[in-house]
């Protein structure tokens, strides 16, 4: 028997096309301490559980967000401009952009050609006060409580 790649796979039971991942965004309060002191601030949360999120066949993440206060923020890491979500390591698998003009959602197209775990970094910006607030989604980023 020859080896099929996952893509073969699917698309010979008859699926094609990507598969559509909707993901919600949610920004809260936080309590941050710098300077040894406590401060207000927001956290991003995503999905449920560790803000994993794993593909094997061709997949466009849609990541939204919940309140209308925020917008996704574009910005600088690495020598590359980011639309509010940046992805380590950088490779030919995947791509990012906005995917609505009032930067509301980002859209990630995962090709799903190389098999490896990609860090992701999300940031957003309150559109009134300029706050800016971020997400490392390998560290606790659960929006759900445990039942």
């Amino acid at each position: 028997m020859t080896a099929r790649s996952d893509t073969e796979i699917f698309t010979g039971a008859g699926h094609e096309g990507p598969n559509v991942l909707h993901i919600l965004v949610r920004v809260l309060p936080y309590q941050e301490v710098a300077s040894g002191a406590a401060q207000n601030a927001h956290k991003v949360y995503i999905g449920a559980g560790s803000g994993d999120f794993q593909a094997t066949y061709p997949t466009r993440f849609i990541f939204a967000l919940a309140d209308e206060d925020w917008e996704f923020h574009e910005f600088e890491l690495d020598g590359k401009t980011w639309p509010g979500l940046a992805i380590f390591p950088q490779s030919d698998d995947f791509e990012v952009s906005f995917g609505d003009p009032e930067r509301r959602s980002v859209v990630l197209d995962d090709a799903c050609e190389i098999m490896k775990a990609y860090r992701y970094q999300i940031i957003v910006r309150h559109r009134q006060t300029g706050e800016l607030a971020s997400c490392d989604p390998a560290i606790e980023n659960s929006d759900r409580e445990k039942v």
